[in-house]
């Protein structure tokens, strides 16, 4: 299939609840990544009317797109496998739909195996609770001047990404608020260095940190030089500014010095 670009151009809007597509399918748009008219190849679900309950594609090729080869929108159950991404903005959307004020992102994703080259991200997913990724291969895709990845995760939950390869790549992987566990695969060194960055707050004065809905008490075990008071360790154990002692309630417990 080809695809005249043309502002917010879509080949196939899908909007049906479940939807299977087997054998391969392959899109192509006479424009380019960085052509500006957001450029679609499928999009599933919307990303203000809702998503969709279930998507299965089985060979997806995408080339040229200035959006997005697929952009799913808060599908619950998502499963792609063989895809080939070239030269779009983004291969794999894994993307949420804003509903009265409501962000929605995807439930359970699977993705796997994946080729994409020379795209701004191979795979992206944004506000999606599981992902399980197979064998991503990313070769010159990701920005070395934008906070873009090759492989780009933001606001997820549990992902789980198998057998990554990566060569070539501007920036391999950003990863915003979104724990992910490597299992095996290599990524070398790209143009930019890779972004982390799990925006923790501090609640607490002594860098106790909030990272979504798990807490991280980082106190430190020696005088607390940062704000002038003593360290209190729970509710009965303390350790004065001059480090001389450690008081247990109002007793002197064990000499430190």
């Amino acid at each position: 299939f080809t695809l005249t670009s043309a502002p917010n151009a879509i080949a196939f809007d899908l909007r049906k609840q479940k939807i299977s597509i087997s054998g391969v399918i392959k899109g192509v748009s006479t424009g380019s990544k960085t052509d500006g008219n957001s450029t679609t190849f499928i999009r599933a679900g919307h990303p203000t009317l809702g998503g969709i309950a279930y998507l299965q594609i089985d060979d997806l090729w995408g080339e040229g797109f200035s959006a997005a080869n697929l952009a799913a929108h808060a599908t619950v159950f998502l499963q792609v496998k063989r895809t080939v991404n070239q030269g779009s903005r983004r291969g794999i959307d894994v993307a949420t739909s804003v509903v009265d004020s409501v962000t929605y992102g995807a439930s359970a994703v699977y993705i796997g195996p994946s080729y994409s080259t020379g795209c701004t991200n191979g795979i992206r997913a944004e506000r999606a609770q599981f992902l399980d990724i197979s064998s991503p291969v990313t070769e010159y895709s990701g920005d070395a001047t934008s906070i873009d990845g090759a492989l780009h995760f933001q606001s997820c939950g549990l992902t789980i990404v198998r057998n990554r390869y990566g060569e070539a790549n501007a920036r391999n992987i950003v990863r915003h608020d979104s724990p992910i566990t490597f299992e095996g695969g290599t990524m070398y060194a790209a143009t930019a260095p890779d972004v982390v960055d799990y925006s923790a707050v501090a609640f607490e004065s002594r860098g106790a940190v909030q990272i979504g809905a798990e807490a991280i008490r980082a106190r430190r075990i020696k005088p607390d030089d940062m704000d002038g008071q003593p360290l209190e360790i729970g509710s009965n154990l303390l350790i004065p500014l001059d480090g001389s002692s450690c008081i247990l309630q109002d007793d002197t417990w064990h000499k430190v010095s």
